[in-house]
């Protein structure tokens, strides 16, 4: 814990690649060729995208855009 709250230091699950982005820093959906596609994990994440469209519940893509 630090100043009263936990940290995570399992970084195992971490993903640190270019998420691909279809047209930044004016359009930030993902590419169809992202690595992010599928890679996340449905434990606390939010149903919809902020596009509002609905999330994979089992392999949703990581970051604000569900493709």
């Amino acid at each position: 814990e630090q100043g009263g709250k936990r940290v995570c230091r399992d970084f195992a699950a971490n993903l640190s690649v270019d998420p691909s982005f279809v047209g930044y820093p004016a359009d930030l959906h993902i590419a169809a060729a992202s690595m992010c596609l599928g890679a996340g994990t449905p434990a606390g994440a939010p149903t919809v995208d902020y596009d509002g469209d609905a999330r994979d519940a089992t392999t949703p893509d990581i970051g604000a855009d569900e493709l």
